[in-house]
């Protein structure tokens, strides 16, 4: 026999059907939020800034000093080189360095600093020709004898329309010797960017600021 609900029974149903509305709208605003969280953490750094971001690392590495850390693994690098060399009476069929544990500490170093910012490539060229080219001289005893800084760095993107990739650039780079004498350096170059973020090509110059680091004991 059908009974006719109480009204305690109505106000049941009632908290009930209420309660799954309100899950549904909880529910169905979590739905909707999360995506455009998701948006705004998604939203892709344009290639541009990644390329000016990595040629702006290496410059500033570059032309930063002294680096501490480069100085001691170069100097242990080139020891053991001269140690092998002087070595009377013994001849070498291959690089005496290979296998040492001067030269893997050299090389992982210049991974750690230089690796990320360039194509594989690019990064072997790099790193054999140019990396803290500017921060080493023979002579060992100066060269954390002096200071350099580097300031208003200027990167622009090409506008030539069949050359997107690459950037020229322009830097001033503060120079102070072991006397304290400082002189003041425009460091000029290209560079292009094979794919976003990574180097593949960089060529910079400065007038006069090489002899001024190879004279740092003058």
């Amino acid at each position: 026999m059908y009974s006719k609900p109480t009204k305690q029974r109505l106000n049941k149903r009632l908290g009930f059907f209420l309660f799954l509305i309100l899950a549904c709208l909880l529910v169905t605003g979590c739905t909707e939020d999360k995506p455009e969280a998701e948006k705004e953490e998604a939203v892709a750094v344009p290639a541009v800034d990644k390329n000016k971001a990595a040629i702006q690392a290496v410059i500033e590495k570059e032309f930063t000093g002294p680096n501490e850390e480069y100085l001691s693994v170069q100097e242990d690098f080139v020891n053991k080189s001269s140690e092998l060399q002087g070595k009377e009476g013994v001849t070498y069929t291959a690089d005496p360095m290979i296998g040492t544990p001067e030269l893997a500490a050299y090389e992982e170093f210049l991974k750690e600093t230089y690796e990320e910012y360039f194509m594989d490539y690019a990064y072997e060229h790099f790193a054999r020709v140019f990396a803290f080219s500017y921060q080493f001289t023979f002579d060992v005893e100066d060269n954390d004898n002096y200071k350099m800084t580097v300031s208003d760095i200027e990167i622009t993107q090409s506008d030539n329309p069949n050359a997107p990739k690459n950037y020229d650039f322009t830097a001033q780079v503060k120079y102070t010797n072991k006397a304290g004498e400082t002189s003041q350096h425009e460091v000029s170059g290209k560079a292009i960017c094979s794919e976003e973020g990574k180097i593949g090509k960089i060529d910079y110059y400065s007038a006069g600021l090489m002899e001024v680091i190879r004279g740092n004991d003058q």
